[in-house]
């Protein structure tokens, strides 16, 4: 079977002279549609979107996986989802999640009895008796998507979506804003007009809120008949409009700041990611990595295509002019041209991975998907280039210029210090010295204060203990036989008081009980609780009456000992024998 399958490679491989031979691809996916952000419980993937998300995955397989194709990626002509090759990760919002999961049914839709070997093949669907069960839903397959989150400080999060905590990008911001405020009655008429009833209240429809109030109206306009009818296409196209300068300043103004390209921090992390998949591809061997995909938000790609100069290329594509469709999604391709010496370019052992000398022999093309429902892939020029193909070398320097390679880099370019980046900081403190020199860096000043804040106010404590007299006193076993006031107790104090209606009641720990040394509890120490007393004078035996419950634990408290009686009405505070 292995050999056939090498063979079938080998074939494949003799075959470059007609065809480029497709090693990995990388896509940054934008999301299929989704109800507005102003939603009350957030927004969500639409059976519209998801449509247009699965359609998108077919595509890809047709594209991919069709061993007929000339994009064809080697080795995955299989119908088994194999997750050890593909590396899927998706922005921390169920849109998002919900397109990968969508998608990734149209690139392996259900197929029944496919079983990948590295998740068990089909020794993991098989009993003992000779049964195989199959997945459900006819062989539905499920891919493994990597979710980071920001909240929880994962540092993944920064690759899927650069913007989201950078520290430095959002003082950038606050200079970098568009003042579109001339707009703002112009927005406020076509909501009063059209949207009486939305969930933005009068102070928020404005251009601050540019893009929100956009996301809102094409929504309404394509689910509601009567927003349909009464918001006109311009009107439509005005709020567009609006809600495109404000954030294309916002993620694509490469001018703030000093020439870092800060603002553009998704797609600098964006281009980062890019050449570390095509760099886990060639160390795996070409076993992991073969296909890599990143769910997400436009943000990204228009800050991508504003630090690769796509934005002045006029090839009229809809993201450089606009925001980009709803399941459009950037692609790059790590190929070999046609005419190379392909045999050689698979090792002995059928992995797909080029030699080392053969690397100048790589290259990297980008194309651009706008539209799920239209197959044309239209090939981008990167940089400025002449040519839609960068060798690989120059691709790597192109992209590492113009990203960002390390959680490190981003820590230290957004100016973060806590969090996962806590690490880097301090590693970055030891290696300069600066936690050698007299001066203490402000973080670490910081630490100190709080620590130094939690010592004293114990001290403070302990001083209020000692000057008020106040002892955190545990019962010794000769405690039973001091009384109610132990070595405190006066002639005029009584163990023992008597109700409103006569009957008697022991303290706790009583004298005239035998100091309350009672049996019965467990190990026969001795543990503090209350007894009645009969007329006579003869204590009953505790039998965890009255709500009280003596244990391991001792007793449970429920109310204050000199509130309690086991037999009838309790002791006031005041009687006395």
């Amino acid at each position: 079977m292995a050999s056939s399958y090498l063979a079938a490679l080998s074939l494949l491989a003799g075959s470059a002279s007609a065809a480029d031979i497709v090693w990995s691809v990388f896509a940054y996916v934008h999301h299929g549609e989704r109800t507005p952000l102003a939603s009350p419980n957030g927004a969500a993937l639409t059976p519209p979107g998801a449509v247009e998300m699965e359609n998108l995955g077919g595509d890809f397989k047709n594209r991919f996986r069709a061993n007929t194709s000339v994009h064809y990626v080697q080795g995955m002509s299989g119908d088994a989802l194999d997750n050890t090759m593909l590396d899927i990760s998706a922005y921390d919002a169920q849109y998002a999640t919900g397109s990968a999961q969508a998608f990734m049914q149209g690139l392996f839709p259900p197929t029944n009895l496919s079983f990948a070997y590295n998740d068990g093949g089909s020794t993991a669907a098989s009993s003992a008796n000779g049964t195989i069960t199959d997945f459900p839903l006819n062989g539905y397959q499920y891919p493994d998507v990597y979710v980071p989150s920001s909240m929880t400080g994962d540092e993944g999060a920064v690759w899927v979506n650069g913007d989201v905590g950078c520290t430095a990008r959002a003082i950038a911001l606050a200079d970098a804003k568009m003042d579109l405020h001339e707009e703002d009655d112009h927005i406020q008429s076509i909501f009063d007009d059209v949207f009486p009833d939305s969930p933005f209240v009068e102070a928020l429809v404005n251009s601050n809120n540019a893009y929100k109030l956009y996301d809102y109206a094409r929504y309404e306009a394509a689910h509601d008949a009567t927003v349909a009818e009464e918001l006109t296409a311009t009107e439509l196209q005005y709020l567009r409009d609006i809600a495109w300068a404000a954030v294309f300043m916002e993620h694509a103004g490469l001018y703030a700041g000093d020439g870092d390209m800060i603002l553009a921090m998704a797609g600098r992390m964006l281009a980062g990611a890019v050449v570390d998949a095509f760099d886990s591809y060639y160390a795996s061997g070409g076993y992991t990595h073969r296909m890599n995909f990143v769910f997400g938000s436009f943000e990204p790609l228009l800050a991508f295509n504003a630090i690769t100069n796509l934005t002045n290329d006029n090839s009229g594509l809809g993201i450089l002019g606009g925001f980009p469709a709803f399941g459009s999604a950037l692609v790059f391709e790590l190929y070999t041209p046609s005419g190379a010496s392909a045999s050689s370019l698979l090792s002995d052992d059928g992995n797909f991975m080029p030699e080392q000398d053969l690397q100048s022999d790589l290259h990297v093309r980008a194309a651009w998907v706008e539209d799920p429902s239209d197959t044309r892939w239209e090939e981008l020029f990167l940089f400025d280039s002449s040519s839609p193909s960068l060798q690989w070398d120059d691709f790597v320097d192109k992209m590492t210029t113009a990203g960002i390679s390390t959680t490190k880099e981003w820590c230290q370019t957004c100016e973060v210090t806590d969090g996962f980046c806590g690490g880097y900081y301090l590693e970055e403190l030891v290696d300069s010295g600066t936690l050698g020199q007299s001066g203490i860096a402000p973080a670490i000043a910081g630490a100190i204060g709080v620590v130094g804040t939690i010592l004293l106010f114990l001290a403070l404590i302990a001083t209020a203990f000692f000057c008020l007299g106040i002892r955190l006193h545990r019962p010794g076993k000769d405690d039973a036989n001091k009384g109610y006031r132990g070595e405190e107790r006066r002639r005029e104090d009584s163990d023992v008081k008597v109700g409103n209606n006569g009957e008697r009641a022991a303290k706790v720990g009583s004298w005239e009980l035998g100091g309350g040394n009672l049996k019965g509890t467990s190990g026969g120490s001795t543990q503090a609780t209350e007894v009645s007393v009969s007329s006579s004078g003869n204590g009953a035996a505790p039998t965890g009456a009255g709500g009280l419950t003596i244990g391991k634990w001792g007793r449970r408290r429920e109310k204050e000992d000199d509130e309690i009686s086991v037999l009838g009405p309790q002791v006031h505070a005041r009687e006395s024998v």
